[in-house]
């Protein structure tokens, strides 16, 4: 456990919000917190516990994350650092450009930059860890490898397993530096942790993603250690009707011995959410594209087995009780 996490009777793993403010407070309520005036604090000390992607997308970007840094601030929640914050970041330091069509424009719209609520929401946005060590599980955005992990720990990573604004310049610098320098080993392991592991098809082999465009790179399921064809380890839905074709080359796959909770991946909205295998589970049910916000409710006394019923979401029709 992280040096500066405390052990609470229980959390709430919670999914992508991307400015979904409402969903939020609507999800919270069903998980027994209550708004005391300033943060959401459940009775009995739990700890809701954010995967990140707080923003893009949605109607209320600035107010979401007001949100879950009083809860962060208050000691009721803890928050990791998303691919999105993780994009804000380098967008802010010069180290990101933006299409027309990039989803950043939405919190730009609400936060321009140079504005008192642009600064204060990419100053917290560098204290966010890019992972979390609960009591028995991982919280980390998009995958669990322990080999990021310790790159980025050698290299330099909080205590706390946050980020610098120094480091940050030197592994986004990394992406176009030579292989095998320590700069792109940084890169590597930031999006490898931030954005999942990903398989390049081949040709002609595209799909096309939820914002329409066109990739030939899918994301994989990291934790299948059985799957042999692309169809079977893409995690993109459009991707399981291409041909069984048998993979070209070797994939490195780890199914972890412990819980991991993961957000990002987009899961299908109207999909009953259940655990991805025994020790993994996303909570990202694409609430930012019309699906619901999800939570998982992860006890340290019964850590396992990963159960469907402990899902709870804004679709849900009755409340989990513990």
């Amino acid at each position: 456990m992280s040096p500066s996490l405390s052990q609470a009777p229980g959390y709430d793993i919670i999914g992508d919000i991307h400015g979904h403010l409402e969903l939020l407070t609507e999800l919270l309520p069903k998980l027994g917190y209550r708004h005391n005036g300033h943060s959401w604090r459940h009775p009995e000390g739990r700890q809701a516990v954010f995967v990140g992607d707080l923003i893009d997308r949605g109607p209320c970007q600035v107010e979401t994350v007001r949100c879950v840094q009083a809860m962060v601030e208050a000691g009721d929640a803890l928050c990791c650092l998303g691919n999105h914050e993780f994009n804000a970041i380098c967008h802010a330091l010069g180290l990101r450009t933006l299409s027309a069509t990039d989803p950043h424009h939405t919190f730009l719209k609400e936060a321009p930059r140079g504005s008192a609520d642009y600064h204060d929401c990419l100053h917290w946005f560098l204290t966010l860890p890019v992972w979390l060590d609960l009591p028995g599980a991982t919280v980390v955005h998009a995958c669990y490898d322990t080999d990021s992990m310790q790159q980025l720990t050698g290299a330099g990573v909080n205590q706390d397993h946050s980020l610098d604004k120094d480091f940050y310049s030197f592994a986004i610098q990394g992406k176009n530096a030579p292989q095998g320098s320590p700069e792109n080993k940084a890169y590597h392991a930031l999006d490898t942790l931030l954005k999942g592991r990903e398989l390049q098809l081949p040709q002609p082999y595209t799909f096309t993603d939820n914002d329409g465009r066109k990739r030939s790179r899918i994301r994989i399921r990291w934790w299948d250690t059985q799957a042999q064809t692309y169809a079977t380890i893409a995690l993109q839905p459009g991707v399981r009707d291409l041909p069984n074709l048998p993979l070209a080359t070797q994939v490195s796959t780890c199914l972890p011995r412990h819980p991991v909770l993961v957000g990002h991946y987009w899961l299908p909205k109207d999909a009953l959410p259940a655990p991805l295998a025994p020790t993994v589970a996303c909570v990202d049910y694409s609430a930012g594209h019309g699906g619901p916000l999800a939570c998982y409710r992860y006890c340290p006394q019964a850590p396992m087995p990963m159960l469907a019923e402990h899902f709870i979401t804004t679709q849900t029709t009755q409340h989990w009780c513990l």
